[in-house]
């Protein structure tokens, strides 16, 4: 990547819980709020915030994932994070940066795409 990647997003059915599951979380707290819900806890020495809002479908939302110390993500994390959410992911997996407009809004700049044979639908 040529760009500090910050996020990584996609569409999924699967709960937030299965989401951490997928990608190896252990001592995961999960809470939620009127809008936002997520599962924080530790992967490959990384602590991870696995979020989405809770407003509507799973499906029709993108579950968020970024480090909780704002640093970006280095290639080997985003290839392996990237390649374990394949198998829950039903859409193409985004990496990139969310960059905050207001309320609940953001601006999704997306540098790089992990395809996925298995979406259902567009993001």
């Amino acid at each position: 990547m040529t760009y500090p990647v910050s996020d990584i997003w996609f569409r999924t059915a699967a709960t937030l819980e299965r989401v951490a599951d997928a990608i190896g979380l252990v001592d995961t707290t999960h809470d939620a709020e009127n809008h936002w819900e997520w599962v924080i806890g530790t992967s490959g020495g990384l602590q991870l915030d696995v979020t989405r809002t809770h407003t509507t479908d799973a499906i029709n939302t993108d579950t968020r994932i970024f480090r909780l110390d704002n640093q970006p993500f280095i290639d080997a994390d985003i290839d392996t994070l990237c390649k374990k959410l394949l198998a829950i992911s039903e859409s193409d997996i985004c990496v990139g940066q969310w960059q905050y407009l207001a309320g609940n809004e953001f601006d999704k700049i997306v540098f790089s795409r992990f395809d996925n044979d298995r979406k259902s639908g567009e993001q």
